[in-house]
């Protein structure tokens, strides 16, 4: 048997069921006081909806994701809303890029948060809306 167009998961399409998976559990642990009380929730929300322009005729850039902002907002909203304890919302605009250290500097901020409250049961949660990290490429390096 021949499999005549097979389905194939785009990368948008993979990145909307993770976006469900991280709301579902969000929502199991703010609608349940169990659980709520159980964990400690931190999280940095990252959206990229702006890359850097091609500098060579040879590169090939990333399109705009005007969607990856608006996701990250509101992944981070739901979590703030939900009772988590600290958070770091990141977001790129127009000639303002979300580069490797934003990232790392935003992780060691909640990091640093965890360690301060003397959390006992942090859950830590890493969102990102975007293509992807690819340095030198429709991407500002540091």
């Amino acid at each position: 048997m021949t499999e005549t167009n097979p389905k194939r998961w785009h990368p948008w399409k993979l990145s909307s069921v993770i976006a469900i998976w991280v709301l579902v559990c969000c929502c199991r642990v703010s609608s349940h006081g169990q659980s709520a009380d159980r964990y400690q929730v931190y999280f940095v929300a990252i959206g990229s909806s702006w890359y850097a322009a091609p500098i060579a005729s040879d590169q090939h850039g990333f399109s705009r994701l005007p969607g990856a902002n608006t996701s990250a907002r509101g992944i981070a909203d739901r979590l703030q809303r939900g009772g988590a304890r600290f958070g770091v919302l990141l977001t790129s605009g127009d000639g303002q890029f979300v580069n490797l250290t934003d990232i790392l500097d935003s992780v060691e901020r909640v990091s640093r948060q965890i360690r301060a409250d003397g959390a006992t049961a942090p859950l830590f949660l890493f969102y990102f809306a975007g293509h992807g990290i690819s340095e030198g490429v429709a991407w500002v390096s540091d």
